[in-house]
């Protein structure tokens, strides 16, 4: 965040920012306390990591890596929500009572040898509802036949070795389409199956690779493959050492697995990166150190460790889960165009949206001009990012000529969005005579002033 400077960039508060469907409150704090935001959430990160002042650090963690998330819709990420959910379990969840500095503190009075496994088993629940979602909202016909719009991507640069454009044809396409969805509806059944677990963690080490290769998704393929390491044995740290001082096999080859494991992600980033490298060489050390191990039995804290607060938190926490990426089948139309219930429900990487968006405006002579918002005031100025993202969602342009009514005193506006779906047909994506400044975005349902996908009713 320091280094590409997202505070001056992307947090002024002088400027429009997208707020999400109900929380226009949440506003960007003045430059040095964003700056401190920041800073703060740096820290919390290192404590729970570190599990120094856990509790404390959770709290911290959860609620100013929320509050970060919630300023600006245009930055909306599938692994940044997966982060705010799992920063919420782990301030419900007893993660200092081993390795930390907590333990080492405090000493018998904090410290267990085993956590109770609802512990292990809601953090595995929400890594796999994040996979499997993502790979039901494959099972399209754009994805699953076409092969879009993984084809038109791979017709791209980065080739792969050997392959090079040939990556992007048939059968190497539908290989790597149909793996994906397979990696990911799958996600915890090979995971948690003895026989299929490390074969499956090494399709998922090459899964991530290749997406680390081919795109620029940040760290949701790093987060993914330090995730699996949650369906070892919980041991499998204390097995790790332990095969290092008697110097067993695994003792040799832990290092050498590792360090390829992590050279690896450096040929997929093109570079030296040092946290996927180190979560690379982490999943190498496990990996050959749980070769052949189970999971262990569920032995550790009684049963009554999980009070009734606790279980029925996780019992609403996990059916809002399964309920939100759902939603969306009860609004009509196509949500991939609609954008009617997409954020929350784990759509990864599965269009290619394109759009040439005109925004009219009436200053009050009766009728309407052209307006650049690249160009605009500051307080209605947006920024590339923000275009982009509002071209080819209808609640953002919604949003935004609310504002422009708001701010410029503006008697209508209009948007003139052509868009493509996948490399589809062009056609009109709102209703270009509808005033936007004027309308109500439903809180549940469909806008009528967005018009459905070609060939879908009309």
């Amino acid at each position: 965040m320091f280094r590409e400077d997202w505070v001056g960039a992307h947090w002024d508060p002088a400027r429009f920012h997208f707020s999400y469907l109900g929380l226009d409150f949440v506003r960007p704090l003045p430059d040095p306390l964003m700056y401190v935001a920041v800073l703060l959430l740096g820290a919390a990160g290192v404590g729970v990591a570190l599990g120094f002042c856990y509790r404390a650090s959770a709290v911290i963690l959860l609620a100013v890596f929320s509050y970060i998330f919630l300023v600006e819709e245009a930055r909306y990420l599938n692994h940044f929500y997966l982060v705010g959910l799992l920063s919420t379990l782990l301030c419900v969840i007893p993660a200092h009572r081993g390795w930390s500095v907590d333990a080492l503190v405090m000493g018998p009075s904090l410290r267990e040898a085993r956590i109770p496994r609802w512990c292990v088993a809601a953090l595995q629940a929400q890594v796999s509802v994040a996979m499997v979602f993502g790979g039901l909202a494959k099972l399209n016909g754009d994805w699953l036949f076409r092969f879009q719009p993984l084809r038109m991507w791979l017709s791209e640069p980065p080739y792969l070795p050997l392959l090079g454009a040939s990556q992007a044809e048939v059968p190497w396409v539908a290989v790597f389409s149909w793996g994906a969805l397979l990696i990911d509806l799958l996600f915890p059944l090979y995971l948690g199956w003895r026989r299929t677990r490390l074969p499956g963690m090494a399709a998922l080490l090459a899964f991530n690779l290749l997406n680390g290769y081919w795109f620029y998704i940040g760290i949701f393929p790093w987060l993914m493959v330090g995730a699996s390491l949650l369906w070892l044995g919980a041991d499998w740290p204390e097995r790790a050492f332990l095969s290092l001082k008697e110097r067993r096999l695994p003792a040799l080859a832990m290092p050498v697995v590792g360090l390829v494991a992590g050279l690896l992600s450096c040929w997929s980033l093109g570079g030296f990166v040092p946290v996927p490298f180190v979560i690379s060489m982490l999943f190498g050390a496990a990996f050959v150190s749980s070769k052949g191990a189970s999971t262990p039995p569920p032995v550790g804290l009684p049963r009554s460790s999980l009070s009734v607060w606790v279980s029925a938190f996780l019992a609403v926490w996990f059916l809002v889960q399964v309920a939100l990426p759902l939603r969306h089948w009860a609004i009509p139309g196509n949500v991939a165009w609609t954008d009617e219930g997409h954020n929350f429900s784990w759509r990864m990487k599965l269009r290619d949206k394109d759009a040439f968006i005109n925004v009219l405006v009436d200053r009050g002579g009766g009728g309407f001009e052209n307006f650049e918002p690249l160009r605009a005031p500051w307080a209605v100025r947006l920024d590339p990012r923000q275009l982009g993202k509002m071209s080819t969602r209808p609640h953002m342009m919604a949003s935004y000529a609310h504002r422009l009514r708001e701010e410029m005193a503006f008697k209508g506006v209009r948007f003139h969005v052509r868009a493509s779906l996948n490399g589809g047909p062009w056609d009109v994506l709102v209703d270009p005579a509808a005033d936007l400044s004027r309308v109500d975005y439903p809180w549940w349902g469909h806008a009528e002033w967005i018009l459905p996908e070609p060939g879908d009713g009309r």
